[in-house]
């Protein structure tokens, strides 16, 4: 689905606020929400005079100009710099979900699906899961088959499906205890290992840097090339990091976390090199800018080691473009690729969590009340070819695209997280597909 090019005609920029401790530095953001001519709310690009980041050493209200992106529509914001940040009283988490000593007994619907993928990864060959990431590492792939459809030698998001591969594995020996499934694991991580070790060896290559391609795709991605001639690469470091943190808090793989500080400290030495406006640059672009939950995975990464830099690398995949709409209280979701942002907003939780900020909470609870509101279909799925769309309006947008499945699971992730916090019925319904606010229970 390629992006449309926007023709915006603005009737009202909503009031642009921004907190701020004096003698820190801060950061504007790189954009806001705009109501159209046409009624529509959306989210559009604003070059500040000066750059985004700038320091106010004294207490006060300070005026910030700039105008929205390829336009000469003027912005008016204002930024409030305090001595300190005023106390909050922060969500607490009320529940734990439970994952150990949970098992599923035969006779179950549930049980059926988990033992038909149980026998389905057995039967997996993983040397063809490895391909990709032997060949690119210059490794030899012996015998084994390539990759087929996405994951195909010259796929762009080749390695993805093998870091879900790894997620399936760790699921399936936590969930069964089955031997062959926890030594299938050992193998792919021994391999990847051999795989990264082998990167580093090379000339070009930065430590830990570990995927089914060239560093090539995160070179292109830092000059700003669209898709689809690049597609997503930290998306898909994103599945094959998740994957190696799974298999170590599962299946207790101590090499799977190995890797991950590896690629750990090659995402943070990456991204720390680069500017805030830079970065906030490469998250908007569609598709390309497209990062899964990779906020999620550093902050999970920084919560095991306690290394400060994963917390720094996770905020780095802040992204103005969803985050201050949702910051300002605004449905700016029109327009927006939905299963691109909902990782992103899942990865704002567990920043809140790690860090104890406010707004990482309340973004992630405005944006599944907007999300799960008017956007939501009566089976619990959201978006329109991929898309996000007007609220109120879905009803007219039922097609063979409707509802991605990858949505779906995320929004249930992501309602997973809220519900500890405030375990609230809206959230248990929206398992049961229906409609409804949460109040004010919490």
């Amino acid at each position: 689905v390629l992006e449309e090019q926007s023709q915006i005609q603005v009737e009202e920029i909503f009031p642009i606020q921004i907190p701020a401790a004096a003698g820190e530095p801060v950061h504007l953001p790189s954009a806001a929400a705009v109501r159209t001519k046409d009624g529509r709310v959306i989210a559009h690009l604003i070059e500040w005079e000066g750059g985004l980041e700038h320091v106010w050493d004294q207490p006060g209200i300070y005026p910030v100009v700039g105008v929205l992106k390829d336009t000469n529509i003027p912005v008016n914001g204002e930024v409030c710099a305090a001595e300190q940040a005023p106390s909050e009283n922060l969500p607490l988490r009320k529940l734990t979900a439970v994952q150990d000593g949970v098992t599923l007994l035969p006779g179950s619907d549930f049980y059926e699906a988990q033992e038909r993928m149980h026998t389905y990864l057995l039967r997996t060959n993983p040397d063809q899961w490895l391909y990709n990431f032997r060949r690119a590492a210059g490794l030899s792939t012996g015998d084994a088959p390539a990759m087929t459809g996405w994951d195909s030698p010259d796929g762009l998001l080749r390695g993805h499906s093998t870091g879900h591969y790894l997620s399936s594995l760790a699921l399936c020996w936590h969930a069964t205890g089955d031997g062959e499934i926890r030594q299938k694991a050992a193998y792919v991580v021994d391999a990847l290992k051999a795989c990264q070790d082998a990167f580093a060896a090379q000339e070009g290559y930065h430590p830990g840097f570990l995927s089914a391609y060239s560093e090539e795709q995160f070179d292109l991605l830092e000059e700003y090339t669209p898709y689809p001639k690049i597609w997503a690469p930290y998306y898909t470091l994103h599945k094959i990091l998740a994957g190696l943190l799974d298999l170590h808090r599962l299946a207790g793989l101590e090499k799977a976390l190995e890797i991950a500080v590896g690629i750990g400290d090659w995402v943070y030495a990456r991204l720390h090199r680069l500017n805030h406006e830079k970065r906030v640059r490469m998250w908007g672009i569609y598709i390309a800018g497209e990062y899964g939950g990779m906020n999620e995975s550093m902050a999970a990464l920084y919560h095991i080691t306690g290394k400060k830099e994963y917390l720094e690398a996770a905020r780095f995949f802040d992204n103005d473009r969803l985050f201050f709409p949702l910051e300002q209280n605004v449905d700016a979701l029109t327009g927006m690729h939905a299963n691109q942002h909902i990782p992103q907003v899942v990865g704002a939780m567990k920043l809140y969590e790690a860090t104890g900020e406010r707004r990482y909470h309340d973004i992630a609870e405005r944006f599944w009340a907007l999300a799960s509101g008017s956007r939501m279909y009566a089976i619990g799925g959201v978006g329109e070819s991929e898309m996000f769309h007007e609220p109120g309006k879905i009803a007219g947008l039922l097609t063979k695209s409707t509802s991605e499945s990858c949505a779906s699971y995320n929004m249930l992730k992501l309602t997973k997280e809220l519900y500890q916090y405030c375990p609230a019925p809206a959230y248990m319904d929206y398992y049961r597909s229906e409609e409804r606010r949460v109040g004010k229970e919490c």
